[in-house]
């Protein structure tokens, strides 16, 4: 008797597998709204500066909680493999089955990327490794804009300027 190497279907998710999920998904929402401390640390680090004493507890809670979310991650991605997911209805067109895939694969690529990135710029010292210029677009956009809207925005093209030196980018980013 041949035995079968292939394993029964599950029909639900683990309460691991669960729990893992949400504390995964709240980490990174505390992590995205109380980074400024991080932010101004890192900033002051790499200037030369002395950060403000009362960044540093968030500078380190963004520290150990990044971390966290890469082992939780790791965690719940060997407990996928090992355990299994519950299979799709099947009732989905193709179309939105492979749009379900690829969103969730880039997801689970950022929630690895995002704090391998930090901790390669917090450990290691890689420039500009840790950072997301989320404004650069529209400094650019502002630039080629009438005068009056780029004086309305002066500190945004200033803060680009400095993202784009902590990360050693050629001076004048803002006017490109």
């Amino acid at each position: 008797m041949e035995q079968s190497m292939a394993r029964a279907p599950i029909s639900s998710y683990s309460k691991t597998q669960m729990w893992l999920h949400w504390s995964v998904a709240a980490l990174i929402l505390v992590q995205f709204v109380a980074h400024d401390g991080m932010e101004h640390v890192w900033r002051a680090l790499r200037r030369g500066q002395e950060a403000a004493a009362g960044d540093w507890p968030l500078a380190y809670m963004h520290i150990v909680l990044g971390l966290a979310v890469l082992v939780l991650a790791a965690w719940r991605l060997w407990l996928r493999a090992a355990r299994g997911v519950p299979p799709v209805s099947g009732m989905e067109h193709p179309a939105l089955r492979l749009l379900a895939k690829i969103t969730h694969l880039a997801i689970y690529a950022l929630i690895f990327i995002v704090p391998l990135s930090g901790a390669a710029a917090w450990f290691l010292q890689v420039p500009g490794a840790g950072l997301v210029p989320c404004r650069r677009q529209e400094c650019a956009a502002l630039s080629g804009a009438a005068p009056h809207r780029r004086r309305a925005r002066p500190a945004l093209c200033a803060e680009v300027e400095c993202v784009a030196a902590d990360a050693g980018l050629p001076a004048g980013l803002a006017s490109l």
